[in-house]
């Protein structure tokens, strides 16, 4: 009975290191393949298009997302997580056209345009327009032109000293339109904190 009894002890001893052997070895697999797939998820790179002038737009898109969204291609199977703005100085004049932040902003998906379009709001830029009109509101005045070279107009909130510059100018002449983007469409752009002046030839 002892002989036998010592068996089946061996036995019950033998199955419960293997049932915890299998435990162990299953919790090392799943650890492997949960921290595979975090890194999977978390993988991004970073995406630069190159504006007019040499100006940057950074994106952070995850790995198996492609953009090149001034050049109007893009390529994806993933979303768009982030949009980064290169990083510029405080007043400091970016070079992008009025047709490649819409470019921009169109090869986006759908569901990120908003937070792109976002992304361009506030920043200053310098464009070259044909004078339309000036409208004056006190020391305040918007100034009304057409850009030179693209099938859009732009708006710009100065002021009357701002705008002093084209006391003499006739309709069409070409200006100089420097202000932060407001507001900013297919056909049209706002800006604000402005200045505008004769363009140099």
């Amino acid at each position: 009975m002892n002989a036998e009894l010592s068996t089946e002890i061996l036995k019950l001893a033998g199955g419960v290191v293997g049932t915890v052997g299998l435990v162990l070895v299953g919790w090392w697999q799943y650890g492997r393949r949960k921290q595979a797939s975090e890194e999977k998820d978390g993988a991004q790179d970073t995406l630069s298009a190159r504006g007019q002038g040499g100006a940057n737009i950074s994106v952070n898109v995850p790995v198996n997302v492609s953009v090149n969204a001034l050049a109007g291609n893009v390529s994806t199977r993933g979303h768009v997580s982030e949009i980064v703005p290169a990083p510029t100085r405080p007043m400091e004049v970016a070079s992008f056209t009025h047709g490649e932040i819409v470019g921009a902003i169109n090869a986006a998906l759908p569901f990120h345009r908003t937070e792109v379009e976002k992304s361009f709001i506030g920043r200053r830029v310098r464009w070259r327009a044909k004078l339309r009109s000036v409208d004056h509101y006190g020391e305040k005045a918007h100034v009304f032109g057409e850009l030179v070279g693209e099938r859009a107009n732009v708006g710009c909130h100065t002021t009357s000293e701002g705008s002093a510059d084209l006391s003499t100018l006739p309709e069409g002449a070409v200006i100089e339109v420097e202000g932060e983007i407001e507001k900013i469409s297919t056909h049209y752009a706002m800006l604000t904190n402005g200045n505008v002046r004769r363009a140099e030839k």
